[in-house]
């Protein structure tokens, strides 16, 4: 048995040099040792007590999983709704390119306001637009860390699986019958310790995606903000152009 439970952790191991995480994940989870339940009868209650804080561990974190399944899902609604908008900005900004060629074909007597009240809401309808389109760059940014996240929650679920079988494994070795003496402790030990690896890496994953969100946060706010000057703009000028009308039909 022990031979069989190296070779499979070196088949698992050695298909990490070219596969994806997540077929990986898939891949050392089917070649994961465990304990035959016909020796594990023979435990003793009063030597149970590993395991059942290992499987109790382990329910705690599949809900985590669960809740990150959520995640995406809801982030997959947000992402949905602001395509949806960047396509209202894409049509508004094609309405108002079409205004601005209309402004510049008119009379030449009306062609200066015109131009003028276009151009401005040409690059208003422009920065609304990019706005749009970063908030969906940021959606798309959100999904991938959450995909991550909750790759991260699956494999402390594979760990946590290894550490049960890990538990069952120590309370076996202690039985004084043959069939626990083929049950090697280490073999079991090596999984744990290949899931700890992976899991400390997909950790350092996470927290890269952590910092990428801060960036595309703040890149989002910067084309927010121009999207709002522009606008408080526009406002302005409206303003002062009603009050120089009033003026001169007085």
């Amino acid at each position: 048995m022990k031979t069989i439970l190296s070779l499979s952790l070196l088949a698992a191991l050695v298909s990490s040099g070219c596969q994806s995480s997540s077929f990986l994940g898939s891949s050392l989870r089917s070649s994961t040792p465990t304990v035959d339940e016909d020796i594990l009868v023979y435990v003793p209650e009063a030597n149970r007590s590993d395991i059942t804080d290992a499987r109790t561990e382990r329910i705690k974190l599949q809900d985590s999983v669960n809740v990150a399944q959520r995640d995406i899902e809801i982030e997959r609604q947000r992402i949905s709704t602001a395509q949806d908008q960047l396509g209202i900005a894409e049509d508004g900004l094609e309405a108002a390119k079409r205004a601005h060629k209309v402004a510049r074909e008119s009379r030449e007597g009306e062609r200066s306001d015109n131009l003028d009240r276009t151009e401005n809401e040409v690059e208003n309808a422009r920065n609304r637009w990019l706005s749009a389109k970063e908030k969906v760059h940021y959606h798309e940014a959100r999904i991938a860390q959450l995909e991550s996240s909750h790759e991260l929650a699956e494999l402390r679920v594979d760990l946590a699986d290894a550490r049960v079988e890990l538990a069952k494994a120590r309370a076996v070795s202690e039985l004084d019958r043959p069939e626990a003496r083929d049950v090697s402790v280490r073999e079991f030990e090596m999984y744990v310790e290949e899931y700890e690896t992976r899991l400390a890496m997909a950790e350092v994953d996470a927290d890269a995606w952590d910092k990428k969100i801060e960036l595309r946060q703040t890149a989002l706010d910067d084309r927010d903000q121009t999207r709002m000057d522009g606008d408080r703009n526009t406002d302005k000028n409206r303003n002062n152009n009603n009050r120089d009308s009033n003026r001169d039909n007085d």
